[in-house]
C-alpha cells in the first residue's frame, strides 16, 4: 500500500513538471494605417502576458489565405474579402470594425474634366476590387449618371499612375490618391461622402471563438487602449505607430486624415442591436459584388457578426 502511494505522489509530481502547452492567439494584419493600433498594441504587456501575437502579413490576400488554412486565427481584412470567405463556406465572424475610409479613397480627374459632372463619356480606371466597384456606383450616383455613361477600364494598382494618363479618371486610394494630387489630378469624389461604406474588419474563426473566448476578449480591450492612445496624438505615442507602419511621421499623419480608426462606441454603433448597421452595409455591399462579378452567389448573412467580445470600458 505504501509503495502504491508513493509511486502515485511521483506520478503527481512528476506530471507537474510537464510544461503547460501554451494557446497563442495569432492575429494577422498588414502595413495599413487602419491597422496600425493593432500593431502598437503587439509590444504590449497586456498582449505578451496573454500570449497574443500579431503578425505582419504581406496582403488581404495573404490574411484570407491564413484564416482559410488555419494558420491565423484572427485577420484584419476588407469587408468584401469576409464575403468572400463566407461565400466559400468558411465558418468565421467579425468581432471588431477596425477603421473606416473617410477620404482615404477617391475618383481623380483630369484637370480639364474638373468636374463629376463631365465624366459622361470619359474613361474611367479602377482596381477590379469591390472597393472600386462602391466608389464607381457612388460617384456615378452623385453625378447622376449609370455605368454605361461611362467607359470603365481594369487597371492593376502597381501601373496606377500609367492608368492615370491612359484614363480621363481614375478612382484611387492612399498613398496612391496624394501622390497622383501632387501630379495634378483633381479629386472629385471621395469616402467621406458615403460614411461606413469602405470598411476593414477583424475576423475570427469560429472555433477560435469557441476555444479562446478570454484572449479575444482581451485582444479587443488592448485594441481600445491603443485608439485611445493614438487619438491623444502624443508626440511619441504617434512616432511608434508610425515607425511599426514603417512611415516618417509625417507621411503616417497624411495617411491617417483619410482613415477613422474605429473606437469602442463606433462599434457599438455598428455592431450591436437587432439590426446592426455592418449587416446592413454588407448586405448592401453584397447585391453590389454579385453584379458586378465579384461573387457568384450570396453568402449566408445571419451569423455575419459576434459582439460578445465588445469591451464594456
Amino acid at each position: 500500500m505504501f509503495r502504491l502511494i508513493w509511486c502515485s505522489i511521483i506520478v503527481v509530481l512528476l506530471s507537474s513538471c510537464i510544461p503547460q502547452k501554451v494557446s497563442y492567439l495569432t492575429v494577422g494584419a498588414n502595413l495599413w494605417v487602419g491597422d496600425s493600433s493593432l500593431f502598437l498594441a503587439q509590444h504590449s504587456e497586456l498582449y505578451e502576458k496573454n500570449h497574443i501575437r500579431v503578425m505582419e502579413v504581406p496582403s488581404g490576400a495573404h490574411a484570407v489565405k491564413g484564416l482559410a488554412d488555419g494558420t491565423l486565427d484572427v485577420a484584419s481584412v476588407t469587408l468584401d474579402e469576409m464575403l468572400t470567405l463566407l461565400e466559400h463556406q468558411y465558418d468565421l465572424q467579425v468581432i471588431w470594425v477596425t477603421d473606416a475610409s473617410i477620404g482615404a479613397d477617391a475618383l481623380l480627374v483630369k484637370p480639364q474634366i474638373a468636374s463629376l459632372n463631365n465624366l459622361k463619356g470619359k474613361t474611367i480606371s479602377l482596381e477590379a476590387t469591390a472597393v472600386g466597384a462602391v466608389m464607381l456606383d457612388a460617384a456615378l450616383t452623385a453625378a447622376k449618371l449609370s455605368v454605361d455613361d461611362v467607359i470603365v477600364q481594369n487597371c492593376s494598382i502597381d501601373a496606377y499612375v500609367e492608368c492615370y494618363e491612359n484614363a480621363d479618371a481614375i478612382v484611387i486610394f492612399e498613398p496612391r490618391r496624394s501622390k497622383l494630387i501632387a501630379m495634378g489630378a483633381v479629386e472629385v469624389f471621395n469616402s467621406k461622402q458615403i460614411p461606413d461604406r469602405i470598411i476593414d474588419v477583424l475576423v475570427a474563426r469560429k472555433e477560435v471563438i469557441e476555444q479562446q473566448p478570454q484572449q479575444l476578449k482581451i485582444m479587443l480591450q488592448g485594441l481600445v487602449s491603443s485608439v485611445v492612445e493614438l487619438n491623444s496624438a502624443k508626440p511619441d505615442v504617434i512616432e511608434k505607430a508610425a515607425k511599426s507602419m514603417r512611415l516618417n511621421v509625417a507621411d503616417y499623419l497624411q495617411s491617417l486624415e483619410g482613415v477613422y480608426l474605429a473606437d469602442r462606441a463606433f462599434n457599438r454603433d455598428m455592431l450591436e442591436g437587432s439590426k446592426p448597421k455592418l449587416l446592413a452595409t454588407a448586405q448592401s455591399l453584397q447585391k453590389l459584388m454579385i453584379k458586378n462579378g465579384l461573387m457568384e452567389k450570396a453568402a449566408n448573412l445571419q451569423q455575419l457578426i459576434n459582439s460578445q467580445f465588445l469591451p464594456e470600458h
